[in-house]
């Protein structure tokens, strides 16, 4: 009883250790975006006057409320909540409120990571509990 328990959790170990860092890069393939977050967003009266005040080869973002220093991977962006500013298409601004809190991929490589280890330990106890239960013939 005790060889099969132990079988189990290796093969389920080994298993999960497979499984979750191919699940988190499958979630940041499909969902993830690079956005530059944009705290405190401006309204459209705002918006124009910095508009106004904004001259070519000057950082865009900053027109539309504080941005993030750097660009940040995120998972299911809202998409009524994203923007993609004239002045230069190719950015993608998140306007997040106070209390929103968007889910980052580096969060859910985190829990891969913590899974990994997680999962591991689980095969190497099981597999302890395989060999220990042969030995003992339990």
């Amino acid at each position: 009883m005790l060889a099969r328990i132990g079988k189990a959790a290796a093969a389920g170990g080994i298993g999960l250790a497979l499984l979750l860092p191919l699940a988190a890069w499958a979630l940041d393939a499909r969902a993830g975006r690079d956005v530059w977050l944009i705290s405190q967003p401006f309204d459209e009266g705002m918006v124009e006057a910095q508009r106004s005040l904004w001259e070519k080869g000057q950082p865009v973002p900053p027109i539309y409320g504080q941005p993030s220093n750097e660009t940040i991977r995120v998972l299911f962006p809202d998409a009524s909540k994203l923007l993609s500013p004239p002045e230069d298409p190719s950015l993608i601004l998140l306007r997040v409120h106070e209390g929103d809190h968007p889910l980052q991929a580096r969060t859910a490589w985190l829990i891969a990571k913590l899974g990994l280890v997680a999962s591991l330990a689980m095969a190497a106890a099981g597999g302890g509990l395989l060999g220990w239960a042969r030995r003992h013939n339990a």
